[in-house]
Parts: structure tokens; C-alpha cells; sequence
């Protein structure tokens, strides 16, 4: 599909069915039987990191505090790592807002790298101008697949934040 005509796409029930075509059956039942109405095609969409997430008893967690694009497939994991460290944090916290504070800080380098990741890496994919198309096609046909996994492997591996005592083992059972 042509980036024009992937824009355009407005989504039928028979296209998708047509786009997983081959995949387990109960895809397929599943897309049968979602109404055709139910069907919208919703455009990716980007914004800029935003670098406060909340105030007072007040944040906001994956999707609404750092959204990003597909291209690095962190979508669920980011939303996990949140929710573990939002618990940790507030868990360790002396007051709700503190805890807050915490994931935020905790959370901030990481995810912004995953954002702006995630957008180069996407920009590259959709590359309409024919000389960038070539070079970037040359680079996926020639580079090392140890380069071209690099992004990918950085994502993919998470060290949360030293929680304190709350993380370590408990003791061994006799």
C-alpha cells in the first residue's frame, strides 16, 4: 500500500479481514463478527514529550503522559513498567503526590528516549523522497542486522529503578 493511499484508508470490515487473511481462525470469527459501523481507521499520532506528567494527587501513566509511535512495539511493556514502578513509588512514598513525583522522575529518561526512538525510527519507515527511500533501503539490505537490531534490543531491555528493600529477594524458606 502506498503511503497516499495508507493515509486515505478509511477501513472496511473486508479489508481487514483481507489484511489477516491466513492468520487463526478465530481472527477471522472475530473480525466477522464486529459490525461493519464498528470499524475506524485512526491515524497514528504524535506529540511532543511532555516532561510534567501531573501535579498534586494527579498523574498520568503510559499512553497519556508519553505516547509514541509503533515503530519500536513498547506500546504494552511501557504500560507494565509504569504500573511498576507507579506502585513502587508510591508504595515507598511518605504521601500520595511524593509517590507520584517519583514515578515521574523515575519514569522520565526512559520513556523519552522510546518517544523520540520510536518517531526517528518511524520517520524512516514512511520516507517518501526517492534518494532517502534508496538509502534507507540500501542500509536495511546492507547493515549489520547487530546494528539494525540496536534499537530494538535498547528497548526492549528495562532495569527499573532501585526500589530499596521492597526489591529484594525475600529471605529463603527453610
Amino acid at each position: 500500500m502506498s503511503p497516499e493511499s495508507a493515509r486515505a484508508w478509511k477501513g472496511s470490515r473486508e479489508d481487514i479481514a483481507r489484511a489477516f487473511g491466513g492468520w487463526a481462525e478465530v481472527v477471522g470469527e472475530v473480525i466477522r463478527a464486529t459490525p461493519e459501523d464498528a470499524v475506524h481507521a485512526v491515524p497514528a499520532q504524535d506529540r511532543p514529550f511532555l516532561e510534567r506528567w501531573g501535579e498534586g494527587s494527579v498523574t498520568l501513566l503510559r499512553d497519556a503522559a508519553h505516547p509514541m509511535l509503533t515503530a519500536l512495539a513498547q506500546g504494552g511493556s511501557t504500560a507494565i513498567e509504569d504500573a511498576v514502578v507507579l506502585a513502587h513509588s508510591c508504595a515507598a512514598a511518605a504521601d500520595p503526590a511524593a509517590g507520584l513525583r517519583a514515578y515521574e522522575e523515575a519514569r522520565r529518561a526512559r520513556t523519552k528516549w522510546l518517544v523520540d526512538n520510536s518517531y526517528s525510527l518511524s520517520k524512516g519507515e514512511q520516507e517518501e523522497r526517492p534518494l532517502a527511500m534508496a538509502l534507507r533501503n540500501t542500509l536495511m539490505r546492507y547493515a549489520p542486522t547487530s546494528l539494525l537490531m540496536r534499537p530494538f534490543e535498547k528497548a526492549m531491555t528495562y532495569t527499573s529503578p532501585d526500589f530499596g528493600a521492597q526489591s529484594q529477594a525475600p529471605p529463603a524458606r527453610r
